[in-house]
């Protein structure tokens, strides 16, 4: 019980919360807080919002726009 009440006290949620929004990098959290972060960003990328798909159209607009291939992007 002990160490698990350790583990509780290494969770800094306010900062996952803070990479989840973008004011700090997820290399900035221990191995608990990123994965924590990587469950939660999962999560938020299953079910994307406005502002994520205005991003990712815009993305995709500008790699038509400078000749990417986008069927060979994420492949080798």
């Amino acid at each position: 019980m002990g160490q698990f009440l350790d583990q509780l006290e290494e969770i800094g949620y306010d900062r996952v919360q803070l990479a989840l929004t973008g004011s700090i990098s997820p290399d900035e959290l221990n191995a608990l807080e990123r994965s924590i972060f990587d469950t939660a960003f999962e999560q938020r990328m299953r079910a994307p919002g406005p502002e994520e798909k205005e991003f990712f159209a815009e993305l995709g607009r500008q790699q038509r726009e400078a000749g990417f291939d986008l069927s060979k992007l994420g492949t080798r």
